[in-house]
């Protein structure tokens, strides 16, 4: 299981990333995978430069560092700026979490909803989990 921090997970992460994003930089550092790059595609508007860091499954997240992400309560973007790419409790305890697969490939799906979000008239075109309901919900059954 990949619940807790692991040197070996971070390193075995690491290399995956290597693999599959050569043009990207890691860095492990006191006991966190650190990785930026830039993602491109020809049918985006933007070339975006992400930020991502990978301690456990629990404790990681990804940023977008450039273009400027436009302001908006729709958009999948939680309170600390990073990118909203899953709801953690839909993740069983079980399943394995890889960082190219899990943060890197759900970075690409959100920029491609983000960039369709950009000219559709702000309609996000992909399932999701509305904000703020199972906080709200949470608060009733404490």
């Amino acid at each position: 299981m990949n619940l807790k921090h692991s040197l070996i997970d971070l390193k075995v992460q690491q290399e995956l990333v290597r693999l599959a994003f050569p043009f990207f930089k890691t860095a492990i550092e006191k006991g966190i995978l650190f990785i930026e790059g830039e993602l491109k595609n020809d049918n985006w508007e933007d070339n975006y430069f992400i930020q991502v860091y990978y301690h456990s499954r629990d404790s990681n997240g990804v940023y977008i560092i450039k273009p400027n992400v436009l302001k908006h309560p729709d958009l999948h973007i939680n309170h600390e700026g990073g990118l909203c790419l899953y709801y953690p409790n839909h993740i069983s305890p079980y399943r394995n979490f890889w960082v190219t697969q899990d943060l890197i490939f759900q970075t690409v799906k959100w920029i491609y909803c983000y960039e369709l979000w950009k000219i559709n008239g702000h309609r996000w075109m992909y399932d999701e989990m509305p904000h703020g309901h199972f906080e709200k919900i949470g608060k009733w059954l404490l």
